[in-house]
C-alpha cells in the first residue's frame, strides 16, 4: 500500500526543530533503517511523517503498521495521546494542542491561561505557541504591560530643566533595575516550570487497606535492568552459545512484561494484590562508553533508547490494564552505561545520562495516569516505601569487586552496611552484575542480554537471562520469590539465525 500524508493530520503533531531532524536522520542512517515501523491509517501517515520523509529520501527501508480505528476523530484523538509519550512537550504545547483541538485542558490548567491561548488562537499564532517558537509568557507579560498602562500617573513631571534631568536619570536607573529584576524572576519561573516537570519528587507509601476477602494482602516487587538491547552477542563468544540482538531483545522484553502478570495473577489465588512495584535499573541500552561497544551496537545510544522507550510504555499498559492494577510505582535508577561521558560522574551523573532524559519522558506520557507514580529523581539511590518497609534502589556499579571466593556478596553486604547509615532500608536491590542472586534482605537482579563477554570477565556464574520477582507482604515482608526466565533458546535460534 503506498502511503499518503494527511495534511490535517500533519498539523496535529509540533515539527521537529533543525538539530532534532538532523539527529534524528543520522539515527536512521546509523540503523540502515526506520527503527520503528510507520504508522497509517487506511494508507495516511499518523506516526512517522519524519522517518517517511528521510527513508524515502535516502532510499532506507521500513516497515508499516496499520491502525484500526473507527473515523478520524479517533485518529487524532489516538495521535495525540501517543505522541506525549514520544515527545518532549512543554505545558503550553500541551495546552494549545487540547484546546485547538476541542480536547480538555490538562490538569492543573488555569482559566487564565486558557484565555491566553484563545487569544493566540484569534490572532492566528497558535501554531507558534504548538511549535515552541512562542510560550504563554508572552500573552502574560503584554498584558501585564496593558494593565500598568491603564493605570494613572502619580507624579507630574517637574517643568524645572536642572530637576527634569535628575528625574530621567532616576527613571531610567530604576527601569533597569526593573528589568534585570525582571530578567531574574522569569529565569526563576524557568528553573521551577522544568523541575516540576521532572519525576523527582517522593513516592507515596503504599498502604494496608481493610481487607475482607480473608487472602493475605501484599505488593508485587519485578526488576527490569541490564538490558543492553542495542549490544549483540554471537553465539561463538561464550561457551554458553549465547545469542541476542536486536529481535531476540524485542522478545525477551516482551516474556519479562508476560511473566510479571503470569506471577501476579498466579498469587492471586492466595493473595490480594492491588499493587506493583516497577523497577527500571539501568542499562537498558549499552551506549558507547568503551571502543568495543561501537563494534558490538547495533545502532548509536539515543536511537537505542528511541527503540526500546515505546516498548517500556507498552509494557507498562500492559500490566496496568492486564492485571487490573491500583497503583504501579515505576522506579527508575540509571546505570553506567547510558552516558555520554568517558568516566561515570556521580554528583551530576543523572544529567549525562540517555537512560534519564527517557524515563522523564516515560513519566510525561503517564502524566495524569492516577494509577501511575514514577520516581526518577537524578540521585543514583531511589527509595520506596511499602507498607512498614522501605526499599532501596541502586544500579549496583558504586559496589567494588576485584574476584574472590566470597562473591559480590562481601563487597555488596559491606556497601549496603554504609548505605543503611545515611538511611536505612530492609530490603535493597541491585542490577549491574548480570546474575541472579537474592539472600533476602539484598536480591542483585540478572540480565535481559544474558551471559555475554563482560559476564565471562567477571567470572560471573553461567546463567540464563532471567529478572527478579517476589511479593512484600503486608505483615511479614518478602516472600514468593521467583527469577523470571525471559530467554527461549529455541525461539531465539530462529531470530538470530533471520539476522
Amino acid at each position: 500500500m503506498s502511503l499518503k500524508i494527511d495534511p490535517e493530520f500533519q498539523a496535529l503533531i509540533p515539527p521537529l526543530s533543525a538539530g532534532q531532524l538532523a539527529d534524528l536522520e543520522r539515527a536512521l542512517v546509523a540503523a540502515g533503517r526506520a527503527i520503528d515501523p510507520i504508522r497509517h491509517w487506511r494508507g495516511l501517515i499518523i506516526d512517522g511523517h519524519n522517518r517517511f520523509e528521510i527513508c524515502e529520501r535516502l532510499s532506507l527501508p521500513y516497515d508499516t503498521q496499520a491502525m484500526d480505528l473507527p473515523d478520524r476523530d479517533a485518529v487524532k484523538d489516538w495521535m495525540l495521546r501517543y505522541q506525549r509519550g514520544r515527545r518532549n512537550l512543554t505545558k503550553d504545547q500541551l495546552l494549545a494542542l487540547a484546546i485547538v483541538n476541542g480536547q480538555e485542558p490538562p490538569p492543573g490548567t488555569t482559566s487564565v491561561d486558557i484565555a491566553h491561548v484563545k487569544l493566540a488562537i484569534a490572532e492566528g499564532k497558535a501554531d507558534r505557541l504548538i511549535s515552541g517558537k512562542d510560550t504563554l509568557m508572552v500573552y502574560r507579560l503584554r498584558a501585564a504591560r496593558e494593565r500598568k498602562a491603564r493605570e494613572p500617573a502619580r507624579l507630574k513631571p517637574s517643568t524645572d530643566p536642572i530637576a527634569r534631568r535628575a528625574e530621567d536619570k532616576a527613571a531610567a536607573r530604576l527601569k533597569a533595575e526593573h528589568k534585570s529584576l525582571a530578567d531574574e524572576v522569569a529565569r526563576l519561573r524557568e528553573v521551577v516550570a522544568f523541575r516540576e516537570q521532572l519525576a523527582a519528587g517522593p513516592l507515596p507509601t503504599i498502604k494496608r487497606r481493610e481487607l475482607k476477602s480473608g487472602l493475605r494482602e501484599a505488593t508485587a516487587v519485578a526488576l527490569l535492568s541490564d538490558c543492553h538491547v542495542e549490544e549483540r552477542v554471537r553465539p561463538g563468544d561464550t561457551p554458553t552459545g549465547n545469542a541476542y540482538n536486536l529481535d531476540i531483545a524485542d522478545l525477551r522484553l516482551q516474556r519479562f512484561f508476560a511473566g510479571v502478570e503470569w506471577l501476579v495473577a498466579m498469587h492471586r489465588q492466595r493473595f490480594q494484590i492491588r499493587d506493583l512495584v516497577l523497577w527500571f535499573g539501568g542499562d537498558l541500552v549499552s551506549g558507547h562508553i568503551h571502543d568495543e561497544n561501537v563494534e558490538t551496537s547495533a545502532f548509536p545510544p539515543i536511537a537505542a533508547c528511541l527503540w526500546i522507550q515505546p516498548r517500556l510504555v507498552d509494557g507498562v499498559r500492559r500490566l496496568l490494564d492486564g492485571l487490573k492494577l491500583e497503583q504501579l510505582q515505576l522506579v527508575c535508577s540509571y546505570g553506567n552505561h547510558g552516558r555520554d561521558t568517558k568516566r561515570p560522574r556521580r554528583a551530576t551523573g543523572a544529567h549525562h545520562s540517555y537512560e534519564w532524559g527517557m524515563y522523564q519522558q516515560i513519566a510525561q506520557h503517564f502524566d495524569g495516569d492516577k494509577r501511575v507514580r514514577v520516581l526518577a529523581d537524578p540521585s543514583g539511590h531511589q527509595y520506596a516505601r511499602a507498607y512498614d518497609f522501605d526499599l532501596h534502589f541502586h544500579h549496583g556499579d558504586e559496589t567494588s569487586y576485584q574476584g574472590g571466593v566470597g562473591g559480590i556478596t562481601i563487597p555488596l553486604n559491606k556497601a549496603v552496611a554504609q548505605w543503611d547509615r545515611a538511611r536505612r532500608a530492609h530490603y535493597h536491590h541491585f542490577g549491574h552484575w548480570h546474575q541472579y542472586i537474592d539472600t533476602g534482605n539484598i536480591v542483585v537482579n540478572g540480565s535481559l542480554i544474558g551471559f555475554n563477554a563482560y559476564a565471562m570477565s567477571i567470572k560471573a556464574s553461567p546463567e540464563p537471562p532471567q529478572q527478579a520477582f517476589y511479593l512484600l507482604d503486608s505483615k511479614r515482608g518478602k516472600t514468593c520469590k521467583s527469577p523470571i526466565w525471559v530467554g527461549d533458546a529455541s525461539e531465539e535460534k530462529k531470530l538470530w539465525t533471520a539476522a
